[in-house]
């Protein structure tokens, strides 16, 4: 069964560089973006993500084999999970919104509190 927004995340493991982390490494520090996309333009944006607290984690570096099952993503299509810094799942969609788009969902969440959206 899929995870719903305002559920917590289901835990799931990727690599930052060369080491594995996991999702407790970032709860309390981070928001989360996890994407996949055919065009693209979120990785130009990484270092404005970084400098929010935001944590841009491109699909291919998930180690979990279950994720796209846990969140009702396709793995072959493109798809973003917007998770915010308590571990709470605040989106999802199969459509990835733009760098501003992503910026005004984590504030909207952050202002109004958990699942605001």
């Amino acid at each position: 069964m899929a995870v719903k927004v305002g559920e917590q995340a289901p835990y799931f493991e990727f690599l930052d560089g060369i080491k594995g982390m996991n999702l407790y490494d970032l709860k309390q520090k981070y928001h989360v973006v996890i994407y996949r996309a055919s065009d693209d333009n979120l990785e130009d944006k990484e270092e404005e993500f970084k400098r929010a607290n935001i944590k841009l984690i491109d699909y291919i570096q998930i180690l979990s084999e279950d994720f796209c099952q846990m969140f009702g993503c396709d793995e072959n299509g493109d798809f973003v999970v917007i998770i915010d810094r308590y571990g709470t799942v605040q989106y999802i969609s199969d459509k990835v919104p733009t760098f501003q788009d992503i910026m005004s969902i984590i504030s909207y969440s952050e202002e109004d509190g958990c699942c605001a959206l």
